[in-house]
């Protein structure tokens, strides 16, 4: 299967030949057939002188493929090989060993690397004339394995290395030709081969370290001397090569420094470590600082290299001489200055272990990168890689002593590395990649530092001045603040963070030391130094990573077995620093109160304890430079505000602060106690505050917790300690909860506060996050505008329009500015309309008491008046609250809740509705006004309020529960009306009355009338609206089914022994018939109304509903003219003088006379006496104008007279209700008229029901007092007693005029009386009417527009 060479076949298909052979007698002779050709392309030209025949186009096709060891298919391999059986073509054999099969070449790397070897000496170890070509044939051999599809022969060359090679004399020859390749690099131009070199150099020096150890082994040592000089000049070659500024060299340049420890790898195993980390050094040093960037990062990997090497690991001399340590420090804080560090003596090289000698060129190089910012990633990569490799030798001797070859380690990297590590993280960004690398090497080096570090790192800065030492200082501690402050390591990585503030915690422990000897001295004192530092250990306490009470049970525990609680340690490291002041407190003041109040803020009692007393420092340090603590006061407040917001501080941390605090001030007993005692209490009150308004931040369903806190804050920062700027920021935080919550009245109301602040001048105000810079002026409108849109979606028109006003005024007098003045005065105009023409439901009001101890403590034990929502009923509001409280029982509204209750664990709420109080409006008095007006004072604008329960005394009568029905009324009085700034407030002030039986049946009828005639001019206003609600109320009051009507009342309290039992009740009963009375004029009236207005299919209803009424009618008269009341009976069948008469919008003058009665058909009162006419005429003549004007507006008049004159003639309507002073609808009764466009009608504030009663005498009136609410006459209303309307047509009226009364006409019958209009048909016109008067006098029917 040979070639011609030698070789076997090349693999492949080959056609065999096919020979035909007759004789098989022929075959017995080998030697005949095998000199045939074999191939069919060898026996094409001798297809006929051949011994056999064959056939061209028979022939065998075979494939080969050859798998030996021995056998090749390479001529040029084959010639290499048999190199000795061809001397002279050596030369062109190995100039084609490079052109040779890489797979060839290494199936015989043990031939051919026995052959080359044998090739590149002669045996006395000169050089032969081929060396070079072999030299390079060897890097051909090495380089092949750095290819990955020959690298697993990588461990057959160093098993023929240490068991197959003998060449002991050729380490002299390959160092020669390796220097003589690097001192030909810089002219050669080729730099391939020099670079293929450079990559084999690993392998080169294996077989040069092997040949050194064959030749020592064989010759005893012999030659060392020789080999390293020779070893030296091929460094220095390298060393003059690096540092060459060439550019076509560089590539070769950066192979180098990239191959290079696996050469200085092997030197170890002949030099000592000094030696070969003396020689790596070099190069180190010998390499440009002003080189490229491929170049200096091949000079980093290469010291990265160089560092993970054996040369690191060497640690065996564990002493040396301390001159030479020093001299190493003095080297590693010496800056470059040349191409070359000095070098250290052979001596000293040789008791120096490799990883002092390296440490020393690689910090000094690494902090020249650093300074420089170049590479600073893989700069960071070396110096993770050295603190690494020191941590580990450190780590090997934990248990003792660390050998000063450890130590004096650390103190180089210390001191050449220290200080501009620091200022590099402070000049980078966070998210720099190199950023986390540096700051753990940083940790690193401080985690490697002891005592004996720190001191010597202080020593070699301190300096003349200490200003290198200040610097370090504060550039440290601005460093470590900032890592504090914004870690830059993952939140899971929990333990890195651990051990990063466990090295911090020991790092400020030994800072403290230089800022006490030092910088604490007078001359020295540095307030930016120790500001830094303060600040720093609070940022480390406060940190979240440190709050243990966050952590589960397991993992608390295992950081307090391996660290204790560092918030702990440094909250004592705090308060020793704070002692070390003494006198120099006063500069921390107020810059340190916030921080100081974060310490103590943290749970941790044991610390709370320690630090709280330094507020009291703080005090008295202030008190005595200055006369108070202000600043403190001032600071504290504010810091507290945030921080607690912040979810810091607890109900613990406020008993402590109390307690504390105090206790020192009453130990100490300053001359300051008792301003600072106040100070104290102020602020744990605003800590209760500030702890129930952050409980309540969270869930849409303490939306009214949140307003309840945040008023509580607003108050008190304004009423207890005057922070105006607290105080608006509190008041825009309750603005912003009533808005999402569609309470925009109470919004307008809180921004009003703010808007009270200010005032119409043009002083500049700064911009803040709400508004931008402006005047007082223009700020002021803004919030004006703002109030008056609330105002509007509030439907509170009444409120907005004087901000309206104020506004036109500033347009029209001050700005003259009147395109807003026109806009201003339309919006007013249309405020107006709002007001007659939407429709507004009244809120509805509730008391609502909270009861329990688990309840906050903001309405814990406390009671509300609560106004609801638009359309809330009482079911609605209950579940709303029980929404809020959603632990709490409610609690029935009649049982006043026990002691035992109040002070229970548990949660309780009682709720009842509530009726509110009007507040009397004196610029209504004497007044006509619309009752659309007058409606919204009812509700609005009030503090009082009633709630009656209901109770009977001897047990309740089966038959008529009215004879023992007495009421408990309860009037409540809250802080503040409603509506306000919030949507309730707190019952101050609690009353309790009894109501007789009589007087309860006065305020049922009473109330009855009241909704009589609301329902009345509700149906007036439309007629057309559903009338099933109107017929219902007029049926069940005419035709009482269930209660009994007048009758139940009759037999209760006009019996003939009721008032001789009761005697005291006489003014109650006295009202009610006036009531009854009242009630048939009112019930008249309704009738007429609902006759109009009925359709056919409820007519004879209506016809029915009209003759009960008869029957209820005489039924009143008859209760009337009973003996006991005999004076009212008169007055209840007279006739009243003629209200205001006012035609309907859909009527004529021609028929309105037809459609309204006469006053003929109605009796008339009796004369009075001529006394009685010198008593009226006595009053007209001294302002009797105004008390008519009073009496027209109140539906039972003032009576100031107690004489018997004064009681003979008033209007019943005009009497005083027995409610009880400010209880009573104080509104001005109105009269209902329509407009002659048809449109909603309107309400003037005139009695309706004119008839005359007896009047209670001037003892009884006085008696009374206690339930009239109506108000006496404005003081401001003017007082002109010659000046009468049609409105005042009384009795003085004719007294006035000085004429004689005319003559009365004859009384009419009772058949005579006008009866009720059916609907629909008109009346017979009446008689005209008499002349009584000297002047003219409208007339106007009895029951005419009644309401």
């Amino acid at each position: 299967m040979d070639d011609e060479g030698g070789t076997t076949f090349r693999d492949g298909s080959h056609e065999l030949c096919v020979y035909k052979c007759d004789e098989r007698a022929r075959l017995n002779n080998p030697a005949e057939y095998l000199t045939m050709p074999f191939l069919s392309k060898e026996a094409v030209d001798c297809i006929y002188s051949l011994p056999f025949q064959r056939s061209p186009k028979e022939f065998i096709v075979i494939d080969t493929l050859l798998c030996s060891t021995k056998l090749t298919q390479n001529v040029d391999l084959l010639s290499l090989l048999r190199w000795r059986s061809a001397p002279d073509g050596i030369g062109e054999t190995l100039s084609r060993v490079t052109r040779v099969d890489g797979a060839e070449t290494v199936k015989f790397l043990q031939d051919v690397l026995d052959a080359l070897f044998a090739m590149f000496s002669t045996d006395d170890g000169n050089s032969t004339q081929h060396s070079g070509h072999v030299f390079q044939a060897l890097v051909f051999i090495f380089s092949l394995l750095e290819d990955t599809k020959f690298e697993h022969f990588k461990p057959v060359m160093d098993a023929y290395i240490t068991g197959h090679f003998a060449a002991a004399l050729v380490y002299k020859g390959l160092i020669s030709c390796v220097k003589h390749l690097s001192d030909l690099c810089p002219q050669n131009e080729k730099q391939e081969p020099i670079m293929r070199c450079f990559r084999s150099l690993e392998y080169i020096f294996k077989f040069i370290i092997q040949s050194r150890l064959l030749f020592a082994r064989a010759t005893g040592g012999q030659n060392e001397d020789s080999f390293r000089i020779d070893v030296d000049n091929l460094f220095e070659s390298f060393a003059h090569m690096l540092n060459m500024h060439l550019e076509n060299i560089e590539n070769s340049q950066i192979t180098l420094l990239e191959h290079l420890q696996g050469a200085c790898d092997q030197l170890c195993q002949v030099l000592s470590p000094g030696e070969v980390a003396n020689h790596l050094s070099n190069l180190f040093n010998a390499t440009p600082f002003e080189s490229t960037r491929e170049l200096t990062r091949a000079k980093l990997n290469a010291m990265k290299n160089s560092i993970n090497s054996s040369l690191f690991d060497d640690d065996e001399i564990n002493s040396y001489d301390s001159t030479l340590a020093e001299r190493r420090i003095e080297l590693a804080t010496t800056e470059w200055v040349g191409e070359h560090i000095t070098h250290l003596s052979n001596e000293e090289l040789l008791i120096c272990n490799g990883r002092a000698v390296l440490l020393e060129t690689i910090c000094t190089h690494l902090r020249q990168h650093l300074e420089g910012r170049q590479e600073l990633r893989l700069c960071g990569d070396v110096l993770s890689d050295l603190v690494i490799v020191i941590h580990k030798h450190v780590k090997s001797h934990y248990s003792g002593r660390l050998p000063p070859s450890l130590h004096q380690d650390v103190e180089t990297v210390m001191l050449t590395l220290f200080d501009v590590v620091v200022q590099l993280i402070l000049s980078l960004e966070r998210t720099a990649p190199s950023s986390g690398t540096l700051v753990a090497c940083l940790m690193g080096i401080l985690q490697l530092m002891e005592e004996a570090h720190y001191s010597r790192l202080w020593d070699a800065n301190v300096g003349a001045d200490a200003h290198r030492l200040r610097h370090l200082l504060y550039s440290t501690t601005v460093l470590l603040s900032d890592l504090v402050r914004a870690a830059v390591f993952p939140s899971d990585w929990f333990v890195m963070r651990m051990v990063t503030n466990h090295t911090i915690l020991t790092a400020m422990q030994e800072i403290a030391q230089p800022l006490i000897s030092t910088f604490l001295k007078q001359g020295r004192f540095d307030n930016q130094l120790w500001s830094n530092y303060l600040n720093l250990a609070v940022g480390f306490l406060t940190q979240p990573c440190l709050q243990l009470e966050h952590f589960s049970q397991q993992k608390r525990h295992k950081v307090l077995e391996r660290y204790n609680d560092m918030r702990v340690l440094m909250g004592f490291q705090i308060l020793s620093m704070w002692h070390n002041l003494d006198d120099h407190r006063l500069h921390f003041i107020p810059g340190m109160v916030g921080p100081f109040l974060e310490v103590t803020l943290v749970p941790e009692p044991e610390l709370r304890k320690a630090t709280l007393p330094i507020f009291f420092d703080m005090m008295q340090a202030e008190q005595q430079a200055k006369g108070n603590f202000k600043q403190v006061e001032t600071e504290l407040i504010d810091k507290l505000d945030i921080l607690v917001s912040e979810n810091k501080g607890d109900d613990e941390y406020r008993q402590l602060f109390n307690t504390i605090l105090l206790e020192r001030v009453r130990s100490n007993d300053p001359v300051w106690r008792e301003s600072g005692t106040a100070f104290i209490n102020s602020v744990t009150r605003l800590l209760e505050r500030l702890l129930d308004y952050r409980n309540v931040m969270q869930g849409d369903e303490n939306c009214d917790k949140r307003m309840s806190c945040t008023v509580n804050l607003l108050n008190f920062y304004k009423n207890e300690i005057n922070r105006q700027e607290m105080y608006i920021r509190y008041i825009y935080k309750l603005h912003d909860l009533h808005l999402p919550a569609g309470n925009f009245t109470e919004a307008a109301f809180t921004l009003q506060l703010h808007a009270s602040q200010l005032a119409w001048t043009q002083r500049m105000l700064h911009a803040d996050h709400l508004y931008p810079a402006q005047t007082e002026t223009q700020r002021k409108e803004l919030i004006y505008m703002k109030i008056i849109e609330n105002f509007d979606k509030g439907k509170c028109w009444e409120e907005g329009i004087p901000l309206l006003e104020e506004l036109a005024n500033q347009y029209r007098v001050r700005l003259f500015d009147y395109q807003k003045l026109s806009e201003v005065l339309k919006r007013q105009a249309r405020f107006y309309e709002e007001i007659l023409s939407c429709n507004r439901h009244d809120n509805e009001y509730f008391r609502v008491g909270f009861y329990g101890l688990g309840l906050p403590l903001f309405v814990r034990n406390k009671a509300f008046i609560y106004r609801g929502l638009e359309y809330e009923q009482i079911r609605d509001f209950t579940q709303r609250i029980q929404t809020e409280f959603p632990q709490a029982k409610i609690l029935p509204p009649n049982t006043p809740p026990d002691d035992t209750i109040r002070s229970s664990d548990g949660q309780y709420i009682q709720i009842c509705a509530v009726k509110p109080i009007p507040e009397p409006n004196p610029k209504f008095d004497g007044l006509e006004v619309d009752e659309r007006i007058l409606k919204y004072y009812a509700v609005n604008h009030v503090r009082c309020f009633f709630y009656d329960r209901a109770t009977y005394r001897g047990g309740a009568d089966k038959d008529n529960e009215f004879k023992n029905l007495w009421i408990e009324r309860i009037t409540y009085t809250i802080e503040s009306e409603l509506p306000g700034i919030l949507k309730w407030f707190e019952i101050v002030d609690q009353r309790i009355e009894q109501l007789c039986p009589p007087q309860c049946a006065c305020e049922t009828v009473e109330k009855n009338n009241k909704q009589l005639k609301q329902m009345s001019l509700q149906y007036r206003a439309n007629p057309h609206d559903n009338i099933q609600p109107f017929t219902m109320r007029l049926q069940g009051t005419i035709d009482a089914a269930v209660n009994g009507g007048i009758a139940k009342y009759q037999d209760a309290f006009f019996g003939p022994d009721y008032l001789h039992m009761y005697p005291e009740n006489s003014e109650h009963v006295n009202r009610l018939k006036v009531l009854f009375n009242e009630q048939t004029l009112i019930l008249e009236g309704a009738l007429e109304l609902h006759g109009k207005i009925a359709p056919l299919a409820n007519q004879p209803l209506h016809r029915r509903l009209v003759e009960v009424f008869e029957d209820l009618r005489n039924k009143v008269r008859k209760i009337c003219s009973t003996p006991q009341s005999q004076r009212s009976v008169s007055s209840l069948q007279s006739t009243p003088p003629p209200p205001l008469t006012h035609r309907r919008a859909d009527s004529d003058p021609a028929t309105e006379f037809r459609r309204i009665g006469s006053i003929i058909n109605s009796p008339l009162p009796p004369l009075p006496s001529d006394k009685c006419a010198a008593s009226l005429s006595s009053s007209s003549t001294s302002g009797h104008s105004s008390q008519r004007s009073s009496q027209a507006s109140s539906l039972y008049a003032h009576f100031q007279s107690a004489s018997h004159d004064d009681e003979l003639y008033a209007k019943p309507q005009e009497w005083d209700e027995g409610v009880g002073g400010s209880q009573r609808d104080s509104r001005p009764r109105s009269a209902f008229i329509t407009d002659s466009r048809g449109s909603s009608p309107k309400s003037l504030t005139k009695s309706l029901n004119s008839d005359y009663v007896i009047v209670p005498s001037s003892k009884a009136v006085d008696d009374s007092q206690r339930w009239r609410h109506s108000r006496p006459p404005s003081p401001h209303a003017p007082r002109n007693s010659g000046t009468h309307d049609s409105l005042n047509t009384s009795w003085s009226d004719s007294q006035g005029s000085q004429e004689s009364l005319p003559p009365l006409p004859p009384r009419g019958s009772e058949k005579q009386i006008r009866s009720v209009s059916l609907g629909g048909e008109e009346d017979v016109p009446p008689p005209v009417l008499p002349k009584r008067m000297g002047k003219k006098i409208r007339t106007q029917s009895l029951y005419s527009n009644i309401l």
